[in-house]
């Protein structure tokens, strides 16, 4: 195995770094090696999460209100299982909620945070699934999170920027908290039960490319029609 780590972090930061074991274990991030942990010794230890944010002064670069990270697992490498424990349980020491995602070598990925794990193969529910799963939740959503859908339906495609002014949200990072609720709550009543930051942003929306700009979001075309039909906009 091998690992990449995501940390959380603000939109103008990538604080992410890469696991080898070649054959001892090396941070590193692209092509640049960063700190050969114990060259003498094949095995993960305990601290080495603390050394690597150290050197690279991460801290100042994560979000201060969600303190987590990204796990991702590749099949291939010289890392063990065992070396997978001691990271994620490093991690979780240094104060990080870890949402472990492996890579299978056939098809899906899978999702853990904790000790759950779920296997995502279908990101595409249909109108009368979405139709039930927003109806069972609509009396849980605040009113922010009701306009959100609702501005999107209206305006067919908007930035993040855009979308953040109008929720009069000082900025993106406090929008994406809000959204992230919202979407979470529906997927979770589709029995879908997802948790995992990249797979969520794209949820409710599809997104195009905007140059100098988090990109343009617009309603998936099954949520729109749900919205529709239960005439809610």
């Amino acid at each position: 195995m091998k690992f990449t780590i995501v940390f959380r972090s603000y939109e103008s930061y990538d604080v992410s770094y890469g696991l080898v074991f070649i054959p001892c274990p090396v941070w590193i991030q692209g092509k640049r090696e960063i700190i050969n942990l114990n060259p003498e010794f094949p095995e993960y230890k305990i601290g080495s999460v603390k050394r690597l944010i150290k050197t690279e002064k991460i801290k100042e670069h994560l979000t201060k209100e969600i303190r987590d990270c990204t796990l991702i697992v590749y099949p291939e490498g010289n890392g063990t299982k065992n070396d997978l424990e001691n990271l994620e349980k490093d991690l979780e020491q240094e104060g990080f909620v870890v949402k472990k995602v492996e890579l299978c070598d056939g098809e899906g990925i899978n999702i853990g945070v904790g000790n759950r794990m779920e296997e995502i193969t279908d990101d595409n529910p249909s109108v009368e699934e979405c139709k039930i799963a927003i109806k069972s939740v609509w009396d849980e959503l605040s009113c922010e999170q009701k306009e959100i859908l609702i501005y999107t339906y209206k305006n067919r495609g908007g930035t993040v920027k855009e979308l953040a002014m109008h929720m009069k949200r000082d900025n993106e990072l406090s929008f994406w908290k809000v959204y992230g609720e919202m979407a979470r709550k529906i997927y979770n009543a589709l029995g879908k039960n997802y948790d995992h930051r990249e797979y969520i942003s794209n949820l409710l929306w599809e997104f195009e490319e905007n140059p100098g700009d988090s990109g343009i979001m617009i309603l998936r075309p099954q949520f729109a029609k749900a919205l529709e039909e239960l005439n809610l906009v």
